[in-house]
C-alpha cells in the first residue's frame, strides 16, 4: 500500500496531550516528523486521531541488535500505564 506520510489533520490534539504527558514525565516530548513508515498513515487517512509513541530510541529500533534500556522500558510502561488509567489530560 502507498502511503503519503502521516498527517496530523486529525491528530494535533492528540499528538499535544501525548507531548504534555511526556514532558510530566519528565522527557522532551516534542512532536516531529520521522523518515520511516508506520501502520498508522492509514488509521489516520480514516480520520482517526493518531499518534506513533513507544519508548526508547528509533537508533536501536528493527536492527540486528535491536534493543531499549531497562529505565526507557520502565518509564514507557508508566506512561502508558498513565494514559490507560487516567486517559490523556
Amino acid at each position: 500500500m502507498d502511503s503519503r506520510g502521516l498527517s496530523d489533520r486529525h491528530s494535533q490534539s492528540l499528538a499535544n496531550a501525548v507531548s504534555a504527558l511526556v514532558q510530566r514525565n519528565g522527557r522532551k516530548g516534542e512532536s516531529v516528523g520521522v523518515p520511516y513508515a508506520t501502520d498508522a498513515a492509514p488509521v489516520a487517512a480514516l480520520g482517526i486521531p493518531t499518534v506513533v509513541f513507544g519508548p526508547g530510541s528509533i537508533a536501536q529500533a528493527h536492527t540486528a541488535d535491536e534493543f531499549i534500556s531497562i529505565a526507557d522500558l520502565q518509564l514507557g510502561t508508566e506512561i502508558f500505564h498513565q494514559i490507560a488509567t487516567n486517559g490523556l489530560r
